[in-house]
């Protein structure tokens, strides 16, 4: 008969969120407990070095709160809120090194971006809502429009566009 231990292991992890305490329960013989705890190991890895940081915006719509759930890229954020009449709401999320990334909905107040729309270098497609180019001082700038929100960054790096870019992917509306 094959001896079966169970190792408990505690890992807490410092995010920055707060404090995470994760537990795993491994069973099994040493050998299939070596491989479990290795891959462990590698999942927990994979979700903390992710490199995204998950973000909601709530909304009640027909009498029903809904989530926007966005992946917003990994730094230190600090989240404001903007709100007005009719429902009018606007979350911003400011990046230390300048780049704001914002969802709206229902606003009477222009947008971070909506100055920038009428510019002659900017990139517009009407089939998808989506506007984009870049400032006077060559950060790059996207709105989009999806169902009743706009939703976009402003004052990113060329060398944060493809992160701010997947965040605008990872949109999900949840009901």
């Amino acid at each position: 008969m094959t001896k079966f231990t169970v190792l408990l292991i505690h890992i807490t992890l410092l995010s920055t969120v707060g404090m995470k305490k994760i537990q795993f329960v491994l069973a099994g013989s040493s050998r299939g407990m070596l491989l479990l705890l290795s891959l462990a190991i590698v999942i927990v890895s994979c979700s903390v070095i992710g490199g995204v940081n998950k973000k909601q915006f709530t909304f009640y719509r027909n009498e029903k709160l809904v989530k926007l759930v966005i992946l917003l890229p990994k730094g230190r954020v600090e989240e404001r809120f903007r709100v007005g009449s009719d429902d009018g709401k606007e979350q911003f999320y400011d990046f230390n090194d300048g780049a704001v990334f914002y969802i709206a909905r229902n606003t009477t107040w222009p947008t971070v971006n909506q100055h920038r729309m009428v510019q002659p270098d900017m990139k517009r497609s009407s089939s998808s809502g989506l506007t984009s180019g870049t400032d006077n001082n060559g950060l790059y700038w996207k709105e989009i429009r999806l169902e009743e929100f706009q939703i976009g960054y402003a004052y990113v790096p060329a060398t944060h566009v493809n992160r701010f870019d997947d965040a605008l992917n990872s949109i999900r509306i949840k009901q």
